[in-house]
């Protein structure tokens, strides 16, 4: 007779719960899965978190850990859920690496504070939950990574080849993600009196 721990069984059924909750339909919920988890990555990437996959990880099993109270009583589209955790998980970053950071004599004339930075961050989060799933993964592709112009050029149009679209309609499409972005940011930044 083999015994059973309980514990290697825990994330399964945490893991099971969260599928649950973003779809009753297994192969939608993956998929759905999927999508967050690979935004999660551009997000910290985007960011400039070193190790984006495993803190990308990290959020997921923080809300995993919570899906059976999230699924009684969290209403609305878990992805942003999601998204808000992540933020949390950036502003703890923030907070862990400024214990690092040494002070200067001088200091910059204008500067944003951590509070206007979260602000913005939970905005940022919000509007990007807002846009639909493939507009969201499009626009965090399109800017996902610092790159020589050349190395730009070339992914841009690899980008246009996958969604088998002219490079020039990729680039009206990203620009019209990025004008409702913006206004969504700017909107959501002047509610939050930030602006």
């Amino acid at each position: 007779m083999r015994f059973v721990n309980t514990q290697d069984q825990q994330p399964v059924e945490h893991f099971n719960s969260l599928l649950e909750w973003l779809d009753p339909n297994r192969e939608r919920a993956a998929e759905k899965y999927r999508g967050i988890r690979q935004s999660l990555i551009k997000i910290f990437t985007w960011r400039g978190v070193a190790d984006a996959e495993s803190v990308a990880d990290e959020t997921l099993d923080r809300v995993m850990s919570r899906v059976d109270e999230l699924r009684r009583t969290y209403k609305g589209d878990p992805s942003i859920y999601v998204y808000g955790e992540a933020k949390n998980v950036l502003i703890e970053q923030r907070r862990a690496r400024g214990h690092d950071v040494e002070l200067t004599d001088s200091v910059p004339s204008k500067q944003t504070t951590d509070i206007d930075e979260e602000r913005r961050n939970g905005c940022l989060q919000r509007c990007l939950a807002e846009l639909s799933p493939s507009s969201r993964t499009l626009i965090v592709d399109y800017y996902s990574r610092e790159r020589t112009r050349t190395d730009r050029q070339s992914y841009r149009e690899e980008l246009a080849r996958r969604l088998q679209i002219a490079p020039d309609a990729l680039r009206v499409k990203v620009f019209r993600i990025r004008k409702n972005l913006e206004t969504c940011l700017e909107a959501c930044m002047k509610q939050n009196g930030t602006h």
